[in-house]
């Protein structure tokens, strides 16, 4: 078994990443992070078996996820068109391009263009991704035949009860959303974090946990936010605070002051002001803080900590399935 998420991609020659039925946008995020992080150096797919949602459109990449699992065999045909119609079908290769060729029947008209539907059927990848979820029953891709043979991860923030006869491996760590565990995992296998993969861990983080007001919340949790937005990660699900919609003497306004303390401030006059300014003559000033290098280094190290855990503490556990009366 491959002892960490590094050796998982690296031996990958084919991926695909499995959504689970029903996504929450965290897992939808995740996923799509991993897909934009990986589409440039392997072979990779993310199917969603469930419609993707209108709320989910502001994820970067929402257009990569497919409906129907496959990237062996291309499959063309004519959507609405009688079959009965076509006499025969041939191909050739002209200039080392490849040419099909319909051919109705004597009186048929052919097929349209935008009646042409091009898909692909059959799996040919030897690993497969899935994220989220609670069983193997949420991920119905996992039925096909042609995943025999490729090795099964989970990704998530519980490990997936499943079928006795199937072994999964997982990453699954308890943590407050997907998305926070995926961005250790990019860590690890050295994956490039770019900003739209940043933003897309950034939403993914604010909607698992209720824009941090969750009690799954960590330290390392703003953290990460520090750091993913440092790597030119934006955030885009808050509307932003107005200053004007905080009551009179709550925070950032100014305290409301009373009628009576108005008066008694307009009656400082220039003298007063002339006299305070004597009177700092006679104030001692304060010496400039000294840096708290010490500190600054601890805190630093604390973040190395958290973005660089324990080589074992990513390895993937094994799920094997037990009967289920």
């Amino acid at each position: 078994m491959e002892n960490s998420f590094k050796s998982v991609i690296d031996q990958a020659s084919s991926i695909v990443i499995f959504l689970p039925m029903d996504p929450s946008l965290d897992q939808v995020a995740a996923s799509l992070s991993l897909f934009l992080a990986l589409k440039n150096s392997k072979p990779v797919q993310i199917v969603s078996a469930a419609p993707i949602t209108v709320s989910l459109n502001r994820l970067i990449g929402i257009d990569k996820i497919s409906d129907s699992a496959g990237n062996k065999n291309l499959v063309i045909g004519f959507s609405g068109y009688d079959a009965n119609g076509i006499e025969r079908v041939s191909y050739d290769i002209v200039e080392n391009q490849f040419k099909l060729t319909v051919i109705p029947k004597s009186g048929v008209n052919p097929p349209k263009t935008e009646q042409l539907k091009v898909s692909y059927e059959g799996m040919s990848a030897n690993t497969v991704l899935l994220f989220g979820g609670e069983t193997d029953a949420h991920f119905p891709q996992l039925t096909t035949n042609s995943l025999e043979s490729a090795k099964i991860y989970h990704i998530g923030t519980q490990p997936l009860t499943v079928d006795p006869a199937k072994v999964i491996y997982t990453f699954a760590q308890p943590m407050a959303s997907v998305s926070e565990l995926t961005f250790f995992l990019l860590n690890e296998a050295q994956l490039s974090i770019d900003p739209d993969t940043a933003t897309n861990l950034l939403m993914g983080i604010e909607e698992a946990t209720g824009n941090y007001r969750s009690q799954n919340v960590t330290p390392e949790t703003f953290e990460i936010t520090a750091a993913l937005i440092r790597m030119g990660g934006r955030r885009l699900s808050g509307e932003g605070i107005s200053k004007t919609a905080f009551p009179a003497g709550a925070v950032p306004q100014s305290p409301a002051k009373s009628s009576q303390a108005v008066e008694e401030a307009d009656r400082i006059s220039a003298t007063d002001f002339a006299d305070f300014s004597q009177k700092q003559e006679n104030v001692q000033k304060i010496p400039a803080l000294s840096p708290l290098t010490s500190e600054k280094e601890e805190i630093k190290e604390d973040i190395e900590e958290v973005l660089n855990p324990p080589d074992d503490w990513l390895q993937p556990k094994v799920i094997r399935g037990t009967s289920i009366n």
